[in-house]
């Protein structure tokens, strides 16, 4: 059997080629002007701003040359002449991604560690076959319906992580202004009173963006409900769903250049479309909020709720007016 082959990112790969030319370049003008020679300070100046990048793009370059490929007995990652291979059979443990940019998508073994990209080509055709082939992936999860998938907590945390952040930068900047303060009291009425109207522009203006972010979504054998952060639930039946899959979507329209590359930032949200032509989308981030990654939602979603393809539906149909 032939082998499939993934890629990985060449997005990636021409990306980091390129951030490393740039500064490669960078470093050569600057040594044809003089500049480092005349001047130390300048030459470190420039060295420190720039080798960040540098060093980025050499990695992500490095990283995202080669390719994936699944053969008939095991999952082989190249990096140019260098090849790490392990057995179906030996998957013992996963993990969905580390904290690698971008994440990597982790296989553990008895005698060692394979990983690659999160990013790498169609990766979720890529995992939809080792699902089918590492034994371990494909273990469905023990879930009975009613099934709750809840983004309260997950959501809660990366808005308290902000607040915290900009609730510690406006209170050091507080304490530092109070200290040289000739009247204490004034300045805190005004603080507060200053406080109080940003908090409620905020909350203001964020009313309209929570009654349409999802809170939860409920699964039954009958239908899904969606509940909002506010507002009321919107129904969904199962018995309408048509297909439920992850689409690619770039979200910044006007990509920033880079050399000659584009960086563009695409996301993977899951859809799940119904025949009377409704849509709900979970996106990337709700499912790691919620404690899945979209790989593994979308495999459960499926094995929940087994949509019925176009053929079926024409072919009750058929049958249906053949009895008619």
């Amino acid at each position: 059997m032939t082998p499939k082959v993934f890629r990985l990112s060449p997005v990636l790969q021409n990306i980091g080629a390129s951030l490393a030319l740039v500064v490669a370049l960078c470093y050569v003008a600057f040594i044809l002007a003089g500049l480092f020679a005349q001047d130390a300070a300048t030459w470190l100046l420039v060295f420190l701003f720039t080798f960040p990048f540098a060093a980025l793009g050499v990695y992500w370059f490095l990283r995202h040359s080669g390719s994936v490929s699944l053969t008939d007995d095991a999952i082989i990652v190249r990096h140019f002449q260098f090849e790490q291979r392990m057995a179906y059979d030996d998957v013992v443990a996963f993990q969905e991604k580390d904290a690698h940019m971008p994440p990597n998508y982790v296989l553990k073994s008895r005698d060692g560690v394979l990983k690659f990209s999160r990013e790498t080509d169609n990766f979720y055709e890529l995992y939809g076959l080792l699902r089918q082939r590492v034994a371990l992936l494909g273990e469905a999860e023990h879930i009975s319906l009613p099934w709750v998938l809840n983004f309260m907590p997950g959501f809660l945390q990366s808005v308290g992580t902000w607040v915290g952040i900009i609730g510690l930068l406006l209170g050091g900047m507080t304490c530092v202004g109070l200290r040289s303060s000739k009247n204490i009291l004034e300045d805190v009425f005004f603080i507060a009173l200053t406080a109080v109207l940003f908090s409620g522009l905020v909350i203001a203006a964020a009313l309209p963006k929570l009654k349409q972010k999802q809170r939860e979504l409920v699964f039954t054998a009958a239908e899904i409900q969606l509940r909002p952060f506010l507002g009321p639930s919107q129904i969904f039946k199962t018995a309408q769903i048509q297909d439920i899959l992850v689409e690619e979507r770039v979200s910044v329209a006007r990509p920033v250049r880079l050399g000659w590359q584009s960086i563009r930032v695409v996301l993977h949200p899951l859809i799940i479309k119904f025949r009377d032509g409704k849509h709900l989308v979970i996106e990337e981030g709700q499912a790691w909020q919620a404690g899945y990654s979209p790989e593994r939602l979308l495999a459960t979603l499926r094995q929940l709720y087994k949509p019925q393809r176009l053929g079926a539906q024409l072919l009750g149909t058929t049958q249906n007016k053949r009895r008619g």
